[in-house]
């Protein structure tokens, strides 16, 4: 596929190359260059047909290079010309602007909606006029229980917040968005990735075990058996420790709540004979009723090899060739037998389900009994809480010790859960997610607004993100098999292990590994320092305290989220936007208009895109 790039001429790429991948591929070694200086290469060709329009990338540039001389951020006429220069470079092939102004296939392939906001902000100049590169907001994504447990708490313990961009959307951990206006959690830690930091603390509930069994009797009595059974299990003191919500899910438990409405569930309305089976294997003399065979005995059984015979001279008549159900004599071969032994095992098992008698589908009872439960919804979750209250003493907070491999348990409550998820962000989660821990460690730690404003262009979609993990999976496995056989323990390394000790070399610890050379070291490096500068979807704010739910301007709720959800928010002083289904990004800029524009943010001041020099305000930008 040869491709006409504006300002650097024809490339060559692989036919099957998507068009999305080539503008990565662009966009990866072309931003590099120009926010270096060195973006000659991409300077637009020189026009020589009269008269001439500009395109938009070159009125961008223009009006950028005005802006940023009429308002003192620079001083020189040429230092602006050259920064509009290379804005227009950068815009002839990044997403939006490409698309307006190259007018050629490629420009219209790679643009996707209404880009410009994006395409600006990833050209690392940010002195625009309006709102064009105004393009970033803080969310908190929570659910209505997790909106509940703060209620209960007083507060959201060491939260995760999102930087994420307007266009791009943040949707995952929850479909509740709570929205921070610019100007909040500017002192809270933030880093230019997700940095997998912990989560909520593992809790238990303490059972009353005489109350537990008490309830189970209870329940014993009043359900059918058919329906649900062994309440001394579900029910048992451990189980409930570890995860009391299996009350919801019991289906005993919500037939003996429909009883306490009068709506029993009787096992006879779903009790009838099945029908009666379509046998394949009737009719040919198998065993489908009396003595069973052996798998074994099949191969020898007068009787089941004679059957066989019967069977496959069907094939015969039809013409089809079963030769290779065959031995040489004609008679059928271990092959044959054991196909029609399985076939005449099927039809044997339907039988004696079918002569067993009526059936009661459980399948169907346990339908209903959903059915019914959820038309009493608000019911049913007032008869779990009360159940709970019976039999739970209360909430603990747990902690493993894995060096003496005792558990320690803390009271329940804000405090206590501030405390155990405090520190160790970088990699605090716990979980192994390869690539993902490593870059948890190399991440950069963004400690102004500027910083965070200069690195908006590595926010990107889930789509671009999705080649982003497929390139560093392949780059993890090419170091794998090059390092591999420097292990430092005794046995070749697992894939898990290997990732870890290649997250133990991004900490500075490089003992999981010996003999590295100096261009093993240099490689390593390289791939961190990769990590460290790659898209991501969202930037991480870890507030090491706990966050109140008013600290948050507004909040983008789902349809049907509860009434008391967002009376609480009101309640609370948050604006609340309800969206329809895929309407979140629509609900986050209602309320962004009705707090007059003090939610999306850029910048106004960046390294400039010349002469390899960083020329900024001295005073620091605010949102």
């Amino acid at each position: 596929m040869i491709v006409d790039i504006k300002g650097v001429g024809q490339a060559q790429f692989p036919d099957d190359m998507a068009i999305a991948d080539i503008r990565s591929f662009l966009r990866n070694k072309y931003y590099d260059r120009a926010a270096q200086g060195q973006s000659d290469i991409l300077s637009p060709q020189p026009q020589t047909a009269s008269p001439y329009e500009p395109t938009l990338t070159e009125r961008l540039g223009g009006g950028i290079a005005e802006g940023l001389k009429g308002a003192g951020l620079i001083s020189d006429n040429y230092g602006a010309q050259q920064i509009g220069k290379n804005v227009t470079a950068l815009g002839e092939f990044l997403p939006g602007i490409g698309d307006a102004s190259a007018g050629d296939e490629f420009g219209r392939a790679v643009a996707e909606g209404d880009n410009l906001g994006m395409g600006l902000a990833a050209l690392g100049a940010i002195p625009v006029v309006g709102d064009a590169t105004k393009n970033l907001y803080k969310t908190h994504n929570i659910t209505e229980e997790g909106l509940l447990k703060a209620k209960e708490f007083g507060g959201i313990p060491v939260p995760s917040l999102a930087v994420a961009g307007k266009d791009e959307g943040f949707e995952g951990f929850g479909d509740i968005s709570l929205i921070g206006d610019k100007g909040s959690f500017i002192k809270d830690p933030t880093f230019a990735s997700d940095v997998y930091s912990p989560r909520f603390p593992q809790s238990k509930d303490k059972i009353d075990a005489k109350a537990a069994m008490t309830e189970a009797e209870r329940l014993s009595g009043i359900v059918p058996s058919e329906i649900d059974s062994g309440f001394s299990s579900q029910f048992d003191p451990d189980r409930l420790s570890d995860d009391i919500s299996r009350l919801e899910s019991s289906y005993g438990n919500k037939a003996g709540f429909l009883r306490g409405l009068g709506e029993d569930i009787d096992p006879a309305k779903y009790t009838s004979q099945p029908e009666k089976p379509e046998l394949k294997m009737d009719g040919y003399g198998f065993a489908l009723r009396g003595k069973r065979l052996t798998p074994r005995e099949a191969l020898t059984n007068d009787k089941h090899i004679k059957a066989t015979e019967n069977w496959l001279k069907q094939f015969d008549e039809q013409g089809i060739d079963i030769s290779f159900w065959r031995n040489e004599d004609g008679t059928p071969n271990e092959d044959a037998l054991k196909t029609t032994y399985k076939s005449m095992r099927q039809d044997r098992q339907a039988l004696e389900e079918f002569d067993s008698g009526p059936k009661f589908n459980r399948f169907k009872a346990r339908e209903d009994i959903d059915k019914k439960v959820k038309q009493n919804q608000k019911k049913f979750d007032s008869y779990i809480s009360d159940q709970k209250n019976r039999i739970s003493k209360g909430k603990v907070f747990t902690k493993w010790n894995p060096n003496n491999g005792t558990t320690k348990e803390f009271d329940f409550n804000l405090d206590n859960a501030v405390k155990l998820m405090k520190g160790n962000i970088r990699g605090g989660e716990g979980f192994s997610y390869g690539v993902g821990n490593i870059r948890a460690q190399v991440a950069p730690k963004l400690t102004s607004i500027k910083q965070i404003q200069g690195r908006r262009g590595q926010i990107v979609g889930e789509d671009q993100m999705t080649m982003v993990k497929e390139g560093f999976n392949s780059r993890l496995d090419n170091l794998y098999d090059s390092l591999k056989g420097k292990w430092a323990w005794d046995s070749e390394p697992s894939y898990s292990d290997f990732a870890d000790g290649i997250t133990n070399a991004a900490k500075g610890d490089i003992g999981d590994f010996k003999n590295l050379s100096q261009t093993d070291k240099k490689e390593l490096q390289g791939f961190f320092d990769e990590l460290a500068n790659a898209p991501t979807n969202y930037f991480e704010i870890k507030p090491q305290r706990a966050v109140n739910i008013n600290e948050f301007y507004g909040a983008a709720v789902p349809e049907g989220t509860s009434k008391n959800v967002i009376d609480d928010l009101k309640s609370q002083g948050l604006k609340v936007e309800t969206y329809k289904p895929e309407k979140r990004k629509e609900a986050i800029n209602k309320l962004n208009i009705k707090s007059g524009g003090n939610i999306f943010f850029s910048g106004a001041g960046a390294a400039l895109l010349y002469g390899g020099a960083s020329q900024q305000s001295n005073k620091e930008e605010s949102y």
